[in-house]
Protein backbone atom coordinates (compact mmCIF):
# COMPACT_ATOMS: atom_id res chain seq x y z
CA UNK A 1 0.00 0.00 0.00
CA UNK A 2 2.83 2.40 0.85
CA UNK A 3 4.46 1.66 -2.51
CA UNK A 4 1.27 2.58 -4.40
CA UNK A 5 0.88 5.77 -2.36
CA UNK A 6 4.48 6.68 -3.08
CA UNK A 7 4.01 5.94 -6.80
CA UNK A 8 0.87 8.09 -7.02
CA UNK A 9 2.63 10.94 -5.19
CA UNK A 10 5.56 10.70 -7.60
CA UNK A 11 3.21 10.73 -10.59
CA UNK A 12 1.45 13.86 -9.35
CA UNK A 13 4.75 15.61 -8.57
CA UNK A 14 6.23 14.64 -11.93
CA UNK A 15 3.14 15.66 -13.85
CA UNK A 16 3.20 19.10 -12.24
CA UNK A 17 6.96 19.61 -12.45
CA UNK A 18 7.52 18.29 -15.98
CA UNK A 19 5.99 21.35 -17.63
CA UNK A 20 7.86 23.71 -15.31
CA UNK A 21 11.22 22.15 -16.19
CA UNK A 22 11.04 23.15 -19.84
CA UNK A 23 9.42 26.55 -20.31
CA UNK A 24 7.30 26.72 -23.43
CA UNK A 25 7.25 22.95 -23.87
CA UNK A 26 4.29 20.83 -22.83
CA UNK A 27 4.73 17.09 -22.48
CA UNK A 28 1.58 15.41 -23.70
CA UNK A 29 2.94 11.87 -23.39
CA UNK A 30 3.05 11.01 -19.71
CA UNK A 31 3.31 7.27 -20.37
CA UNK A 32 6.66 7.21 -18.61
CA UNK A 33 4.91 7.89 -15.30
CA UNK A 34 1.75 5.85 -15.78
CA UNK A 35 1.07 3.16 -13.18
CA UNK A 36 2.42 -0.25 -14.07
CA UNK A 37 0.53 -3.50 -13.72
CA UNK A 38 2.29 -4.45 -10.48
CA UNK A 39 -0.84 -4.78 -8.37
CA UNK A 40 -2.25 -7.93 -9.90
CA UNK A 41 -2.30 -9.53 -6.43
CA UNK A 42 -4.96 -7.02 -5.30
CA UNK A 43 -8.30 -8.78 -5.46
CA UNK A 44 -11.22 -6.72 -6.75
CA UNK A 45 -14.17 -6.22 -4.41
CA UNK A 46 -16.62 -5.90 -7.32
CA UNK A 47 -16.53 -6.62 -11.04
CA UNK A 48 -19.02 -5.27 -13.55
CA UNK A 49 -19.34 -4.33 -17.22
CA UNK A 50 -19.37 -0.58 -17.81
CA UNK A 51 -19.85 1.71 -20.77
CA UNK A 52 -16.31 3.16 -21.01
CA UNK A 53 -15.35 6.23 -23.04
CA UNK A 54 -12.46 8.70 -23.08
CA UNK A 55 -12.44 12.46 -22.52
CA UNK A 56 -10.14 15.48 -22.47
CA UNK A 57 -10.22 18.79 -20.59
CA UNK A 58 -11.21 20.75 -23.69
CA UNK A 59 -13.77 23.55 -23.36
CA UNK A 60 -16.35 21.86 -25.58
CA UNK A 61 -16.25 18.65 -23.52
CA UNK A 62 -15.97 19.95 -19.96
CA UNK A 63 -16.78 23.63 -20.11
CA UNK A 64 -13.31 24.37 -18.77
CA UNK A 65 -9.79 23.67 -19.89
CA UNK A 66 -7.79 23.81 -16.67
CA UNK A 67 -7.96 20.04 -16.07
CA UNK A 68 -9.04 20.36 -12.43
CA UNK A 69 -11.32 17.45 -11.51
CA UNK A 70 -14.33 17.26 -9.20
CA UNK A 71 -12.01 16.08 -6.41
CA UNK A 72 -9.81 19.16 -6.85
CA UNK A 73 -6.94 17.12 -8.30
CA UNK A 74 -5.27 17.86 -11.63
CA UNK A 75 -6.40 15.33 -14.26
CA UNK A 76 -3.55 13.01 -15.27
CA UNK A 77 -3.72 10.85 -18.39
CA UNK A 78 -3.54 7.17 -17.53
CA UNK A 79 -4.69 7.74 -13.94
CA UNK A 80 -7.83 9.92 -13.80
CA UNK A 81 -11.31 8.58 -14.52
CA UNK A 82 -14.78 10.06 -14.12
CA UNK A 83 -17.66 8.05 -12.67
CA UNK A 84 -20.90 9.21 -11.07
CA UNK A 85 -21.70 5.97 -9.24
CA UNK A 86 -18.34 5.35 -7.51
CA UNK A 87 -16.96 7.41 -4.60
CA UNK A 88 -14.14 9.85 -5.37
CA UNK A 89 -10.80 8.19 -4.65
CA UNK A 90 -12.00 4.71 -5.61
CA UNK A 91 -9.35 2.66 -7.41
CA UNK A 92 -10.50 0.68 -10.43
CA UNK A 93 -8.77 -1.63 -12.88
CA UNK A 94 -9.78 -1.55 -16.56
CA UNK A 95 -7.95 -3.66 -19.16
CA UNK A 96 -5.16 -4.33 -16.66
CA UNK A 97 -4.52 -0.64 -15.86
CA UNK A 98 -5.26 0.96 -12.51
CA UNK A 99 -7.07 4.29 -12.40
CA UNK A 100 -8.48 6.53 -9.66
CA UNK A 101 -11.94 8.11 -9.69
CA UNK A 102 -11.17 11.83 -9.44
CA UNK A 103 -13.93 13.27 -11.63
CA UNK A 104 -17.69 13.21 -12.25
CA UNK A 105 -19.93 13.35 -15.30
CA UNK A 106 -22.22 15.65 -13.35
CA UNK A 107 -25.45 14.07 -14.49
CA UNK A 108 -25.96 10.99 -12.32
CA UNK A 109 -24.91 8.56 -15.05
CA UNK A 110 -24.74 5.00 -13.76
CA UNK A 111 -22.60 2.25 -15.25
CA UNK A 112 -20.39 4.67 -17.18
CA UNK A 113 -16.72 5.51 -16.82
CA UNK A 114 -14.77 8.19 -18.68
CA UNK A 115 -10.98 7.76 -18.88
CA UNK A 116 -9.05 11.03 -19.08
CA UNK A 117 -6.60 11.37 -21.97
CA UNK A 118 -4.56 14.23 -23.42
CA UNK A 119 -5.91 14.40 -26.97
CA UNK A 120 -9.22 14.21 -28.78
CA UNK A 121 -7.52 11.96 -31.34
CA UNK A 122 -6.88 9.37 -28.63
CA UNK A 123 -10.39 9.77 -27.25
CA UNK A 124 -12.00 9.30 -30.67
CA UNK A 125 -9.68 6.39 -31.53
CA UNK A 126 -10.78 4.53 -28.39
CA UNK A 127 -14.44 5.40 -28.88
CA UNK A 128 -16.97 3.85 -26.52
CA UNK A 129 -16.51 0.29 -25.32
CA UNK A 130 -18.25 -2.13 -22.97
CA UNK A 131 -15.41 -3.24 -20.67
CA UNK A 132 -15.01 -5.10 -17.40
CA UNK A 133 -14.29 -2.80 -14.47
CA UNK A 134 -12.75 -4.18 -11.29
CA UNK A 135 -13.34 -2.04 -8.20
CA UNK A 136 -10.24 -2.37 -6.00
CA UNK A 137 -11.32 -0.28 -3.00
Amino acid sequence: MKLRTLMMTMVLVLSQSVNASAPGHVYSDLSFCRPKDIIEDVKPTVRYIANVSWYTASDDECGKSDGITASGEQAVAGITVAADDLPLGTRVRINGHEYIVHDRFGGGYKGRIDIYCESKEEAFANGRQMLEVEVLE
